[in-house]
């Protein structure tokens, strides 16, 4: 596996490696990581469900 590889990975298991590799002034805190992922797994739920009606209207 190629490091970019391994970076990307470590990017998604760890959001706050996202500020530290940017160079942002400080890291977000728990909380808005986890209203984050909260809002994006809403997100996909709510796309997965808008497929799952359009697959069923085919």
């Amino acid at each position: 596996m190629t490091a970019k590889w391994l970076r990307s990975i470590r990017f998604v298991v760890n959001p706050r490696s996202w500020f530290q590799e940017r160079g942002s002034a400080r890291p977000p805190s728990a909380s808005t990581i986890i209203l984050g992922m909260t809002l994006a797994l809403g997100g996909v739920v709510l796309l997965a469900k808008l497929i799952t009606e359009l697959l069923a209207a085919a």
